[in-house]
């Protein structure tokens, strides 16, 4: 049998779900479908001559994932004997959570040294960690927390075929260019780097993968590089909060809400009609054509309006007649490596276009008149949105 040994250098905490486990650190499960994936995909991109340097490797390797058979490897990760850092994320504490949540949490998993992170474009603690403190225990094991080693891991891969271990031996590496792992992974969790991956290479894979790429520099610290993600998503896609550090200082407008309003003729996003119509179950008409445009950029399976009179989570259906599409990832992904962070973006997909989604208020769509339907955009390019609304510290490279 031949074998290969990768070495990964952790990036940023990947959140997972088996963290309280010893050893919880990349999935191997997770690792080879995506290196599968890649391989017949992005990695031809990267390295046009591996369409002819390993042709009959990688038709043999399309016919055993096309007939969903186990490609012939097996992926081994092995995570350093040292003990992990340990990081809870949540969206954001009050002003007093932030005095009190950190110690509770600390005492709660027995991990002193626990890092609370916030604020940080994960949510799915938020709720739980509440309901703990309220009392209802089996919500604390529900709690995802993030795990990071400063150590190396190695990855050691194994099969009988020399030719397809060569294939693996110039690919893998380059899967780590362009994907991050776990939970919340395009948010910048999840990402990890293979040793021999210079500067030069990672750009040249950036680059030949993803519609758009710019880079700044990285905040010294994981709470101001989470801070830094969530509000460039948040800029980018909803409308930001206030600033904390200076609440009197106005909240700023969604850029895609701006970037459709600009466009002639005008498009008016989604959330004028949704919250007049059905949040406050008003009367809304619009001069302009209003198109579900949040969606080109991810897609929830709901929108909360804690701000209303009432609390209200609109739920959202797809209503085509095509493949259902329950999640739609964002077409954005944030990563970070060797001291840069990073924001790549892929061309939203086209099936994504001109959608029909219906909206309605409860858990039932029949029994609730509150309703309505909406399409996306029919157009769309993700690079010319990001070229005009960026902000200027993201850099060209």
């Amino acid at each position: 049998m031949h074998e290969a040994i990768f070495t990964l250098r952790q990036e940023t905490p990947i959140i997972h779900f088996l963290h309280d486990q010893p050893g919880a650190t990349l999935r191997a499960t997770e690792l080879k479908p995506k290196l599968d994936k890649f391989i017949l995909g992005d990695f031809l991109k990267i390295n046009p001559n591996a369409a002819n340097e390993f042709s009959e490797t990688i038709k043999s390797l399309t016919l055993i994932i096309k007939d969903k058979k186990p490609s012939a490897y097996k992926i081994f990760v092995q995570p350093p004997k040292t003990e992990p850092q340990f990081s809870y994320f949540e969206s954001r504490l009050t002003a007093r959570e932030k005095e009190s949540v950190p110690g509770l949490l600390k005492k709660k998993f027995e991990r002193p040294n626990l890092k609370v992170v916030e604020p940080s474009p994960f949510f799915a603690n938020n709720d739980k960690r509440k309901d703990g403190e309220k009392g209802k225990e089996e919500k604390w094991s529900e709690i995802r927390l993030g795990v990071f080693y400063k150590d190396e891991i190695k990855v050691h891969v194994k099969t009988w075929d020399a030719d397809l271990l060569a294939l693996i031996q110039s690919a893998l590496p380059l899967l780590f260019c362009i994907e991050n792992f776990g939970m919340r992974q395009s948010k910048g969790f999840g990402g990890f780097r293979e040793t021999s991956i210079t500067s030069e290479i990672f750009h040249n894979a950036v680059k030949s993968s993803f519609a758009f790429s710019r880079k700044r520099q990285n905040p010294s610290d994981i709470n101001s590089l989470f801070r830094s993600i969530d509000d460039t998503y948040k800029l980018l896609r909803n409308k930001a909060g206030a600033n904390n550090d200076n609440p009197d200082e106005p909240s700023e407008a969604s850029a895609i809400r701006d970037y459709f309003d600009e466009q002639t003729p005008s498009v008016e996003w989604e959330k004028y009609l949704i919250t007049n119509q059905l949040v406050f179950n008003d009367d809304y008409n619009s001069e302009n054509e209003v198109r579900f445009v949040r969606a080109l950029l991810g897609l929830p399976g709901l929108h909360d309006y804690p701000q209303t009179r009432e609390k209200v989570k609109v739920q959202i259906e797809d209503n085509s007649s095509s493949e259902k599409a329950e999640r739609y990832r964002s077409p954005i992904l944030f990563k970070v490596f060797n001291g840069c962070l990073y924001l790549l973006a892929t061309e939203v997909d086209s099936r994504m276009l001109g959608r029909e989604f219906m909206f309605f208020v409860g858990e039932n769509k029949d029994s609730n008149s509150r309703k309505t339907t909406l399409f996306t955009p029919t157009q769309f390019k993700i690079a010319d949105f990001l070229t005009d609304k960026l902000p200027s510290n993201w850099q060209k490279f």
